[in-house]
């Protein structure tokens, strides 16, 4: 397992090489936030803080790259960029450009902005935002350790474990955006932290204990105290408080695991809940929105609701496996073969599951059923105002990368209960080989049209150097992820409750 969890920072790590600074939409706003928060300038209300001297300057010394083009030529060298924290100068004094991240609760942006304190101010740009996704990889290899501890919980099989774990290799568009400076990888982080609580009230003998409510709480009022679109985890984690309360007899007689979970609620309304009764105090809505919502004054007449649903299916497939910016993504056929995979898998998965493994594996479909709801509904208030189809990405899917480990997991127990054993190392082999190879594939696609297959440039757009201060950081990180994550799966789980259909043939074999 942690050399599952090394291999995906290690790609990820390359990912962020891949891709310059700033030549994403996003990125460079992510970035002007966690600066303002370093020179004082706090979280104004929503569309109106401005885009900071020090990132707009660090923008034109980039070439202010549009999509994935970089302008090496005007790119200075690596020891003439400029600083970020601190910078000033009149030139960008009637820019007027607007940062529309404060939309977002200022969690992620006080992680980083902590992280980096220490030293941001010596950081040239490339650095610091070489350091800053540097904090965004560690918080998805984090989640990913949650991810798979979870995995092995719901089947008492390590091998199961590893191999849902692996799968992630099978989305290259996992890594393409989560290498980068965004909230999306403290979404990672936190959602499955509080997924592993969850599940591990569920699946232990002793039932909801404090520690898991609290555990749940915490990290769901995290969850909901870093973007807006995890408020749909509420009702679902609401939903498996209860199944954990329900699988424990005494303190169902007793009342005190319905308390606990009551506790673990009001505990994540506490971390999270206070930032969107905040907003419709103060601002009559929950999240403003950078998409638009004014109908326009020429009416938009060529609406065709299933027109917009094919489109809405086709954008939420591209963006979630592969849309890796610009002229580069994944093959449509490619796209469509992994999009069937994932159907089938989750239907051996539910096949395969005992009566309350399946139910929480219901439970936990309502997660990405939920988002799609929301972003589908946003997208069509859009797009009856004004004919474009806007906010339809794959990543609002990320967060709940749990549910692809487990399901892939339970995969593997259907397949390893079907096959005989002689059969079962290759098996087991094609559950990596397949999805390292798309991710090989999709590596290989973006040297060779982003860089055109030149590593040197790539190198120096960024500041991936052995010895930079952000190398430091990853390491120390790397470090402190491993140790945190050890005890994760080193606590024996054989004496949990039954939750299978295949715990008989789990318990003849030894645990794999």
């Amino acid at each position: 397992m942690a050399a599952v969890m090394v291999a995906v920072g290690c790609v990820l790590l390359i990912w962020s090489a891949l891709t310059p600074p700033f030549t994403t939409v996003d990125e460079p706003r992510h970035v002007n936030s966690i600066v303002r928060l370093l020179e004082g300038g706090g979280w104004p209300a929503p569309r109106t803080a401005p885009m900071l001297d020090g990132t707009l300057n660090a923008l034109r010394e980039a070439g202010s790259p549009p999509g994935d083009v970089l302008d090496l030529a005007v790119l200075p060298d690596s020891e003439q960029r400029s600083v970020l924290v601190g910078f000033q100068s009149s030139l960008y004094d009637d820019v007027g450009a607007i940062d529309w991240m404060n939309q977002h609760p200022p969690t992620y942006y006080v992680i980083v902005a902590a992280t980096l304190a220490p030293f941001a101010e010596a950081l040239r740009w490339d650095q610091f935002v070489t350091g800053a996704r540097g904090v965004s990889i560690l918080l998805v290899v984090g989640g990913l350790a949650f991810g798979m501890a979870t995995a092995r919980m719901l089947t008492n099989s390590y091998t199961a474990a590893v191999l849902g774990g692996f799968v992630v290799f099978l989305v290259p568009q996992f890594f393409n955006v989560l290498s980068l400076v965004t909230n999306d990888a403290l979404a990672v982080f936190a959602v499955s932290g509080a997924l592993w609580f969850a599940v591990r009230a569920i699946v232990a003998p002793r039932g909801l204990s404090w520690l898991d409510a609290l555990g749940v709480g915490g990290f769901l009022g995290l969850s909901i105290l870093t973007k807006g679109t995890l408020l749909v985890a509420v009702p679902v984690f609401a939903l498996l408080l209860v199944v954990a309360c329900l699988c424990d007899a005494r303190s169902r007689r007793s009342g005190a695991s319905w308390i606990r979970a009551l506790a673990a609620l009001s505990f994540a309304a506490a971390i999270g809940g206070w930032w969107w009764v905040r907003n419709i105090v103060l601002y009559g809505q929950l999240q403003s929105s950078n998409s638009g919502g004014a109908r326009s004054e020429t009416a938009f007449d060529g609406y065709d609701l299933g027109s917009f649903l094919l489109r809405v299916a086709d954008q939420l497939a591209r963006t979630t496996w592969g849309s890796l910016r610009a002229d580069t993504a994944l093959p449509a056929l490619l796209v469509i073969s992994l999009t069937l995979g994932l159907l089938l898998a989750i239907g051996i998965a539910l096949y395969g599951a005992g009566g309350r493994t399946r139910a929480v594996m219901v439970i936990l479909a309502l997660l990405p059923l939920l988002t799609t709801a929301l972003i589908t509904a946003n997208a069509w208030r859009v797009y009856w105002n004004t004919g474009r189809i806007v906010g339809i990405q794959g990543r609002y899917f990320f967060p709940w990368i749990t549910i692809l480990i487990v399901t892939v997991a339970l995969v593997w127990l259907v397949v390893r209960a079907a096959s005989g054993r002689r059969y079962r190392f290759a098996l087991a082999s094609l559950f990596v080989v397949v999805p390292a190879s798309v991710q090989v594939f999709a590596l290989v696609l973006v040297v060779n049209r982003r860089w055109e297959g030149d590593i040197a440039s790539m190198l120096e757009a960024g500041a991936w150097r052995p010895w930079s201060i952000a190398s430091v950081v990853l390491l120390l990180g790397a470090a402190l992820v491993t140790a945190v994550s050890v005890p994760l799966f080193a606590r024996p789980w054989a004496r949990r409750r039954s939750t299978t259909a295949l715990d008989t043939e789990l318990r003849q074999e030894p645990m794999a």
